[in-house]
């Protein structure tokens, strides 16, 4: 009941903090739009280098090196912002997005191997010749080995 009714107190408020909410994030999405080619650079720099710091890819010198650089491409790509708190909650919303990414990717690891650490546990059974699970396991475990790969 935002609208042109009449609001109680209480609904008043309560349309005045989604309006806030909305406006904030209108905001956010202006200073996307308005973002020039030195800040995609800097969120490129910003990304890749967060992604080597917390990998094993590289040594521990490495990891802080990129550790660094990422500091301060994301600490320029604030400040190119305008206003810079808008920056900022980019940078955050970046990197919760990662931190999304590699939760799923982990999730969905877990879960292969899950099920393959407990195919192990089972008895050997041998399927009678053309049973129809016999395709369906050989097609989840070469699916299985072909995804460890990538």
């Amino acid at each position: 009941m935002c609208g042109l009714e009449r609001n109680t107190a209480a609904e008043h408020s309560a349309c005045e903090l989604q309006a806030v909410g909305v406006r904030e994030m209108d905001d956010v999405g202006k200073s996307l739009e308005e973002m020039g080619q030195v800040q995609y650079l800097l969120a490129f720099v910003f990304l890749c280098c967060y992604a080597f710091a917390l990998g094993q890819f590289i040594g521990t010198k490495g990891r802080l090196i990129c550790s660094a650089v990422a500091l301060v491409a994301a600490m320029a790509f604030a400040a190119m912002s305008h206003p810079w708190e808008q920056g900022v909650m980019i940078v955050a919303l970046a990197i919760v997005g990662m931190g999304l990414f590699v939760g799923l990717s982990w999730l969905a690891w877990v879960l292969m191997c899950w099920t393959d650490a407990h195919a192990a546990e089972r008895p050997a059974v041998r399927p009678q010749a053309g049973a129809p699970g016999l395709a369906r396991g050989a097609l989840l475990s070469r699916l299985r080995a072909r995804l460890r790969f990538i």
